[in-house]
């Protein structure tokens, strides 16, 4: 955008080229400033719109980051869950085996006694 008073001036410097007057010069300095003027604008346009996007990007990704920290947080709960279900039931295994080991060794003996109750070599002694 030209303002007002240079707009003025480059119809004036214009109109003094077409009529044979000097100031061509003038007003191709004032055609060059128009065209940075203009150039500046639309950059300026351009980067307002990168800015925009640029801001709207961030906000998406911050909050695919947020979705995503909540669903690490839930997995790490659900996981701590578990990782403490193992354990207990890993204990309660663990527990369960020995007192099946001594459950095992108890009977052994038992079935070893009754062995040398039912022996020959004894119903000699009670029978005799």
């Amino acid at each position: 955008m030209v303002s007002k008073t240079d707009e003025t001036q480059l119809n004036r410097l214009e109109n003094q080229v077409d009529n044979g007057g000097g100031g061509a010069w003038e007003y191709l300095c004032l055609v060059q400033i128009a065209q940075s003027q203009a150039f500046r604008q639309s950059i300026e346009a351009w980067e307002n719109k990168a800015k925009e996007d640029a801001l709207k990007l961030h906000g998406a990704l911050q909050k695919k980051c947020n979705d995503l920290e909540a669903k690490f947080g839930k997995l790490e709960k659900d996981n701590s869950a578990l990782t403490n279900q193992f354990a207990s039931l890993k204990r309660s295994k663990d527990e369960e085996a020995g007192t099946f080991e001594v459950f095992k060794i108890q009977m052994q003996k038992e079935i070893d006694d009754l062995k040398v109750f039912n022996s020959p070599f004894l119903w000699c002694f009670w029978f005799g």
